[in-house]
């Protein structure tokens, strides 16, 4: 679907009201906007609950909503957390958001509803999103901030998604997360297919990487690897350390190539993550290792090597310029001139990602093998990795 331009403001205006009157209120909303503005036409292809936890600062969160409902019409209920400390209660807000529907003479609307709960009535959210979804849509899930899947809000949210989108750089302990995540995505009592913003943001490192064995020079050697390196750093030094990028990276290689992780991990410093594992010509050691560089304002990665050993020795390699914005991709060849080209690296935001999850209704086998290999590396590594180290 096309990028509008902004909503219009006359019908941009959150209206408080209470919770127990949330459609009836939404019926009279849609009766002042049909009087507003003619030629209204109201869209809506499922339903997106956005969970925001109190950690995390709403900042200009509207406007990615309002960019991703855009690009995706929707009914949104925003699920904000207030202070535990609060006294206990719920307040709602409504709003119209209207756009010039491209090549057309009419406004595509579509309706958010935000509501706010402070004290104990905050982990009762779900309860007063439940009868406002539209039973006749599907529904999807974007839980922000940290993850803590035991949490009974979460799992009733999720159990009725079709789709539950996180993100990792948000996991405090992303060691521990990451292994219940991927023990969540085959459990048998779920059906919820789960996306993970980080994941999706390395879909240009993921490119690259397969670019670099295009050539028919160069595809032989994929057998051939022995040694795989992945650094990476933190988005923000306050953030501390977190590998989920790195050990997706290693997990969508060893995913793809057919590579098995042999038992046993290997921390050296506390920090390093080492796998083994063995491939249809021999071992590959994969080593997972922090910088103290900082990364872009999103991605967490610094570096891919591959060395490979056969049919020529050969070494090939992907890493962030030093702007952010762009990175070099290197393929040496023993007793040759590196060949080497620099290429732009995008960074969306979440907005535009997580609208693009939402028009994929099956699920994303990549990622789920990719996130099941990472689980077997950590759960191989006991000791978590020292966050902020």
């Amino acid at each position: 679907m096309p990028v509008y331009s902004e909503p219009h403001p006359v019908l941009n205006r959150p209206k408080a009201v209470d919770v127990a009157q949330i459609e009836h209120e939404l019926k009279q909303l849609w009766q002042v906007v049909h009087s507003e503005t003619s030629h209204t036409v109201k869209a809506c292809t499922l339903n997106l609950i956005v969970f925001v936890p109190s950690e995390m600062s709403i900042g200009d969160f509207n406007a990615q909503v309002s960019d991703l409902t855009t690009h995706t019409p929707c009914r949104v209920i925003i699920l904000i957390e207030g202070p535990r400390a609060a006294p206990p209660s719920l307040n709602a807000w409504i709003s119209a958001r209207c756009v010039p529907k491209e090549n057309s003479q009419r406004n595509l609307c579509w309706e958010q509803i935000t509501i706010l709960g402070t004290g104990d009535l905050a982990e009762e959210m779900h309860s007063a999103a439940a009868p406002l979804l539209i039973h006749d849509l599907p529904v999807a899930l974007w839980w922000r901030g940290d993850m803590d899947f035991e949490r009974k809000m979460f799992q009733r949210l999720a159990d009725s998604s079709y789709c539950v989108i996180l993100n990792s750089a948000h996991f405090r302990n992303p060691d521990e997360a990451l292994v219940k995540l991927a023990d969540l995505a085959i459990s048998k009592e779920h059906r919820t297919a789960f996306r993970d913003i980080n994941w999706l943001r390395m879909s240009d490192w993921r490119q690259l990487t397969a670019q670099l064995f295009d050539s028919p020079e160069a595809n032989p050697q994929l057998k051939g690897i022995h040694r795989v390196t992945v650094e990476f750093g933190s988005s923000k030094p306050e953030h501390g350390l977190n590998p989920a990028q790195a050990l997706y990276t290693v997990g969508w290689l060893a995913s793809r190539l057919n590579w098995k992780l042999k038992p046993g991990g290997n921390r050296p410093d506390g920090r390093q993550i080492g796998a083994t594992f063995e491939g249809d010509n021999g071992l590959i050691e994969a080593l997972i290792t922090p910088s103290t560089r900082q990364a872009g304002r999103h991605e967490t990665l610094f570096a891919i090597t591959l060395e490979s050993s056969q049919p020529l020795s050969a070494r090939f390699r992907i890493s962030r310029n030093t702007n952010q914005d762009q990175a070099e991709a290197r393929i040496e060849f023993q007793g040759r001139r590196p060949l080497r080209h620099t290429v732009p690296m995008k960074s969306p935001d979440d907005a535009l990602l997580v609208s693009r999850e939402l028009s994929i209704r099956a699920g994303d086998l990549v990622f789920d093998q990719a996130l099941q290999v990472a689980a077997e590396i950590l759960r191989a590594n006991r000791q978590p990795i020292l966050k902020g180290a």
